[in-house]
């Protein structure tokens, strides 16, 4: 009999759920998210053509950090310059030439202007050396006419996170805005500070 009991009591303690803490989320259940589009994941070359301006430097490199939230292979690595508003640009235009006008072709197949009914949300995974740094991110259409979100900086070193820009409050219109600018540690004349970025989103909101 009382192997019976022990036995059963075994047999209860691992049907039971476990209680164990993740260590990368203390325990709480992350809501997935409701990614509508994905706009950049620098996988396989990347989607967009980026352009770094006023001496800002940017590349694809291999994830420095292959932890948390961002897993990946791939991401992209800006480099700040000693010009406060230096940024990095992206277009629909891909390496390909037009022998006919002699400038990159237009990628429209690949990228289409954004559809805010899909989500007002833009969000990217970002890791830089410290926290406080500001990030703009801005949506262009063509002729350079944008809008941007001013108020998002970095609240981790050295650890992904999701810097978040919600353009509901601005009220765009869907099917014009194509391009984004990113500027790093906007308004700063510090060159040198590198931040990673990755995986730019649509999201919807909850």
């Amino acid at each position: 009999m009382k192997k019976f009991y022990l036995l059963l009591a075994a047999a209860m303690l691992i049907a039971m759920p476990s209680c164990k803490k993740d260590p990368a989320n203390n325990g709480k259940k992350e809501e997935a998210e409701k990614v509508s589009r994905i706009f950049e994941d620098f996988e396989n070359g990347g989607i967009l053509r980026w352009t770094p301006v006023e001496g800002a430097a940017f590349k694809l490199v291999a994830n420095p950090k292959k932890a948390g939230i961002n897993t990946s292979e791939t991401v992209g690595q800006y480099t700040t310059a000693t010009h406060e508003w230096d940024y990095i640009w992206s277009s629909r235009f891909g390496d390909e030439i037009d022998p006919e006008t002699n400038q990159p072709k237009w990628k429209k197949d690949q990228y289409v202007p954004i559809d805010f009914n899909e989500g007002w949300i833009i969000k990217i995974d970002c890791l830089a050396p410290a926290a406080g740094i500001p990030v703009y991110c801005k949506l262009e259409i063509d002729g350079g006419n944008g809008k941007e979100i001013k108020d998002v900086k970095t609240t981790k070193a050295n650890e992904w996170e999701v810097l978040e820009f919600d353009y509901e409050p601005l009220a765009l219109e869907s099917g014009k805005y194509c391009d984004f600018v990113i500027c790093v540690d906007a308004g700063g004349k510090t060159a040198g500070t590198v931040v990673y970025l990755d995986n730019f989103r649509q999201v919807k909101g909850e």
